[in-house]
C-alpha cells in the first residue's frame, strides 16, 4: 500500500538526486577517451572518479529509499514521525552544514542554480556570498517545515489518543492525552478544542468521574453552542447521578436540534422510565424512536418493558416477540416475556420461555424459579 505523502517524498527524492545524475551524465559525456584531445584547451579537471563513485552510490541509495516508501515498514516509521518533515529536514542540515563548509572553503554552490556552477569568494565575492545566503534561508524553511511536520505530528498522535476513535486506549490513556492537548497552548490553536472537551468528558465518566465529565461537556458546549453530541454526553451523566430535570432538559435541547435523531429519544424515554419511573413518558419517546428507525431493538424491549410495567400485557409479549424474531438468542428477554405470559394467566406458555432462557444461559436455572399454573 503506497504511502499518502509519497508524491511529495518522491518530489524530493527526484530533486536530490538531480546532482548526481547530472554529475554522471556529464562525467560519462566529456570522458577523454570518447572526445580524444581536450578542445580549445578545456579543462576537465572537474572529472574525479571518486565523486563519480559517490555520485552512484547516491542514486543507489535514493532508490532505495524510493522502495522503502512501499514497504509496511515505512508505515510503521510514518506513526512516529512523518517521512516527509525528516526527509525535509535532512535535507535542510544537508544544506546549512554545506553552506558552513563553503564558508569555510571560500567556494559555494547555490540550490536554484544547480549544483555544477558554483561561486568563488575571491574571484566573485558577491554572487559566493548570495549563495550562501540563499542556501541558509532555504536551508531554515526546511528545517521550519520539518519542525512544524513533526510538532504537528505529535499534536495528531495526542488527538488520536485522545479521541480513542479505535478504543484501543484505556480511559486513563485518554484522560492523559486530552490532558496535555488543553494545557498547551501552542496544541490548542490548532485542534477543535470543543471536541477535545468533548473527548475528556467521555475520558472522565469512563473513569467514574463524573463531576468533571459535566464541566467538560459544559465547556464544549460553550465553545461551540448547540453541540449536540456534548448535550446528549451531558444529559446521559445527568441520568447517572439521578439528576432527571437536567438530562432531560438536555436531550430535549438535542431533540429540538436533531429531530430526526433515534437515540435522543431513547435516551430521554430511558431516563422517564429509569430515574423518574414514567413509563407513560418513556413509552411516548420510546415510539417516537421506533417511528424513525424501526428496527431499533432497544427502544422497541424497553417500550416492552414499560407496557409490562403499567400492566398493558398484550403489547409487552407483542414487543418482546418483536425482539425474539430479530435477536432470537438474548436469554432476558424470554425472561421477560416469560414474566408477561405469567402475568396474563399463560403459565404454560411463560414456563417453555423460561426453559428457553435456561437453555440460552443454563446459569439462569438456579435462580429463576419455574412457573406454576394457578390454582
Amino acid at each position: 500500500m503506497t504511502h499518502p505523502d509519497q508524491p511529495w517524498l518522491f518530489i524530493l527524492l527526484a530533486f536530490a538526486a538531480v546532482a548526481p545524475v547530472r554529475y554522471i551524465y556529464r562525467f560519462l559525456i566529456y570522458s577523454p577517451a570518447r572526445l580524444g584531445p581536450t578542445p580549445h584547451g578545456a579543462s576537465l579537471a572537474w572529472r574525479s572518479p571518486a565523486i563519480f563513485g559517490v555520485s552512484i552510490a547516491a542514486l543507489v541509495a535514493l532508490a532505495g529509499f524510493a522502495t522503502f516508501l512501499f514497504t509496511p515498514a515505512a508505515a510503521e516509521v510514518d506513526r512516529s514521525a512523518p517521512l516527509w518533515a525528516l526527509l525535509i529536514g535532512a535535507l535542510g542540515i544537508w544544506l546549512y552544514c554545506s553552506a558552513a563548509l563553503g564558508v569555510r572553503t571560500g567556494r559555494a554552490k547555490p540550490l536554484m542554480r544547480g549544483f555544477a556552477r558554483s561561486y568563488h569568494r575571491d574571484a566573485m565575492p558577491k554572487r559566493f556570498w548570495g549563495a550562501i545566503a540563499w542556501n541558509v534561508v532555504i536551508a531554515a524553511l526546511m528545517i521550519a517545515a520539518a519542525t512544524f511536520g513533526l510538532w504537528r505530528a505529535s499534536a495528531d498522535a495526542l488527538e488520536s489518543e485522545c479521541y480513542n476513535g479505535e478504543g484501543t486506549n484505556s480511559a486513563r490513556q485518554s484522560l492523559d492525552a486530552c490532558n496535555q492537548l488543553l494545557r498547551q497552548v501552542l496544541y490548542r490553536r490548532y485542534i477543535d478544542s470543543a471536541n477535545v472537551f468533548l473527548a475528556r468528558g467521555n475520558a472522565n465518566r469512563r473513569v467514574g468521574d463524573s463531576r468533571h465529565a459535566l464541566a467538560d461537556y459544559s465547556a464544549a458546549i460553550r465553545l461551540q453552542p448547540g453541540f449536540v453530541a456534548a448535550l446528549e454526553s451531558r444529559g446521559l451523566t445527568h441520568a447517572q447521578r439521578g439528576e432527571a430535570a437536567a438530562a432531560i432538559a438536555d436531550f430535549s435541547s438535542a431533540m429540538k436540534l436533531t429531530p430526526d435523531d433515534p437515540d435522543v429519544y431513547f435516551d430521554r424515554g430511558y431516563t422517564y422510565q429509569t430515574v423518574l419511573n414514567d413509563p407513560g413518558h418513556a413509552i411516548a419517546d420510546y415510539t417516537a424512536a421506533l417511528k424513525l428507525k424501526p428496527d431499533y431493538l432497544g427502544p422497541l424491549a424497553q417500550r416492552a418493558r414499560c407496557y409490562a410495567a403499567i400492566g398493558n400485557y398484550a403489547q409487552a409479549i407483542a414487543g418482546f416477540s418483536e425482539v425474539i424474531r430479530q435477536q432470537p438468542n438474548d436469554p432476558d428477554i424470554y425472561l421477560d416475556r416469560s414474566k408477561a405470559y405469567a402475568a396474563s394467566g399463560n403459565a404454560e406458555w411463560a414456563e417453555d420461555d423460561r426453559q428457553t432462557a435456561i437453555h440460552l444461559d443454563p446459569s439462569l436455572a438456579a435462580h429463576v424459579p419455574a412457573v406454576k399454573a394457578p390454582s
